[in-house]
C-alpha cells in the first residue's frame, strides 16, 4: 500500500473511472447530515487554507486510471453532487457560465460522456439522471441522492453562494487517498476491518460478494434465496435470517449486527472441509424457506398456523432459530404434528410470561429459550405415542442447537 495527500479535483480529473464495490448499504445522507456538511464547508472561511475530508481507499489498475473504490465511495459520491449543484446553478446563465458548466462536467463528472463515478443498483440510475440533468419519475426523488442534491441547491441560494465561491471551497478539499494493491489484501476483507462497527454497514453485500469470488458455482442458489425475499417484499429481512441461521451453527450465541458476515464466512470454510460449497448453500436455502413460513405463519395446518401467527404477534422473534430446527424435525418426520403442536404451544406460553414479567429477565436469550424448551421436550406428554423400538431418543429429537455432518 502507499498513500497520498490529494486535492479531490485533482483526483476527479486523472481518474477515467470510479467503481463502486457495492459493498455499503448505499447513499446514506439524510438532510441533516448534508446540512451538516454544508454548514462545515462554508464555515470555512479561510480563503486558502486546505479542507481535510477524510480517507479513500482505491485499488488501481495498472495504468491508474480506473478504481475501484473500496472505501469513501459517500464522500465522492457527495462531493460530485456538489460538483452538480454548480452545474446546475449556472446552466444557461450565460456564455461564458456555460463555458464553465462545460468544463466542471467534462473534467470532474464525466470521461467521453461516460460518468466516472459509477454506482450500483437503483441508485447508479438515480445518480447518472442527476449527474445528466435529467428528470426523474417521483419514487426516484424520494431516494437520499437526489434528497442531498436538492437540499444542496436550495443551500446555495438561502446563503446566496455564488457558485465561484462554492467551487473555491470544493478546490481545497483534500483526502488521504490509500492506493492498495489486489493480489495482497482483499478489498472485501479490507473494507470489512475498516467499517466493522458502521452501522450502515450491508452485511448481505459482503455475504454475495463473499459467494461470488470463493464458490461462484453457488451463486445461483444464493440469488434463488435473495430472489424469494425480494419476491416477497422482505429484502430488509436477508440479514435477519442469516443472523438467526448462524445463531444454531453458533450453539444459541447470536452474532452481532456486525459481525453477520464474519460470522458466514468463518460458518462457510468450517463446513467446507466436510461439504461442497453447494451442498451448503442448499441447506441454507432450506432454512430461508423455514424462515420465511415462519414469519409469514404460512402453514396449510389451521392449528400450526395460530399458534406461529400468535408467536409472531407477541414478539417472538428469538424463537426463530429454534423454531426452525424444529420445523426441519417436523418436515423430516423426526417428530409428529401432535409433539410440533405442543412445542408451539409451550413457546406460546414461555413467551406470555416472558412478556408479563413473570421471568427474571425481560430479555431472554435464544439459549435460555432453548434450555427452557428442552426441559419441556423431556416431559413423558410431549412424546408420541409409538412403539418402544422406534422411539426417538431425546438426544435425536433434539438436535436443535448443534451443527452435525451427515
Amino acid at each position: 500500500m502507499n498513500s497520498s495527500i490529494i486535492n479531490i479535483l485533482e483526483l476527479l480529473k486523472s481518474a477515467k473511472r470510479l467503481n463502486s464495490l457495492g459493498f455499503s448499504s448505499g447513499y446514506n445522507f439524510d438532510k441533516k447530515k448534508a446540512a451538516d456538511y454544508f454548514q462545515e464547508l462554508i464555515q470555512n472561511v479561510h480563503p486558502t487554507a486546505p479542507i481535510f475530508g477524510g480517507i479513500i481507499i482505491l485499488e488501481a489498475s495498472q495504468d491508474r486510471t480506473e478504481y475501484k473504490v473500496i472505501d469513501g465511495i459517500q464522500r465522492l459520491t457527495t462531493i460530485s453532487l456538489l460538483l452538480s449543484v454548480l452545474c446546475t446553478s449556472v446552466n444557461g446563465a450565460s456564455e461564458k457560465n456555460d463555458d464553465a458548466k462545460h468544463k466542471i462536467f467534462s473534467r470532474y463528472l464525466s470521461q467521453n460522456d461516460v460518468v466516472k463515478l459509477q454506482l450500483r443498483g437503483k441508485e447508479k440510475n438515480i445518480y447518472l439522471k442527476i449527474i445528466r440533468g435529467e428528470n426523474l419519475p417521483t419514487v426516484e426523488t424520494q431516494s437520499n441522492l437526489f434528497k442531498t442534491y436538492e437540499f444542496f441547491i436550495a443551500q446555495l441560494l438561502e446563503n446566496k453562494i455564488s457558485a465561484m465561491k462554492l467551487f473555491t471551497i470544493i478546490s481545497r478539499i483534500q483526502f488521504m487517498v490509500v492506493f492498495t494493491e489486489p493480489e495482497k489484501v482483499s478489498a472485501r476483507v479490507l473494507y470489512q476491518s475498516l467499517n466493522q462497527d458502521k452501522v450502515d454497514l450491508s452485511q448481505i453485500n459482503l455475504i454475495t460478494n463473499f459467494i461470488a469470488q470463493e464458490c461462484a458455482d453457488s451463486c445461483k442458489t444464493w440469488d434463488l434465496i435473495l430472489g424469494n425475499f425480494k419476491n416477497l417484499g422482505l429484502l430488509a429481512l436477508t440479514q435477519d435470517f442469516v443472523k438467526n441461521f448462524l445463531t444454531i451453527q453458533e450453539n444459541g450465541q447470536i452474532p452481532a449486527e456486525s459481525e453477520i458476515y464474519s460470522g458466514f464466512r468463518s460458518y462457510f470454510v468450517k463446513i467446507s472441509v466436510y461439504q461442497e460449497p453447494q451442498q451448503i448453500m442448499s441447506y441454507i436455502r432450506k432454512y430461508s424457506d423455514f424462515y420465511l413460513k415462519i414469519i409469514q405463519s404460512d402453514f396449510e395446518d389451521p392449528e400450526i398456523q395460530s399458534q406461529i401467527m400468535t408467536i409472531n404477534e407477541n414478539d417472538g422473534e428469538d424463537s426463530y432459530p429454534y423454531l426452525m430446527e424444529v420445523l426441519d424435525d417436523f418436515e423430516n418426520n423426526l417428530i409428529d404434528r401432535e409433539v410440533f403442536l405442543n412445542i408451539l404451544s409451550e413457546i406460546n406460553s414461555f413467551i406470555h410470561k416472558r412478556n408479563e414479567g413473570s421471568q427474571h429477565s425481560s430479555i431472554v436469550s435464544f439459549a435460555s429459550l432453548s434450555s427452557e424448551l428442552n426441559k419441556m421436550l423431556a416431559l413423558k406428554e410431549l412424546k408420541p405415542e409409538i412403539p418402544e423400538e422406534d422411539k426417538l431418543t431425546i438426544n435425536e429429537i433434539n438436535h436443535f442447537s448443534t451443527f452435525e455432518v451427515q
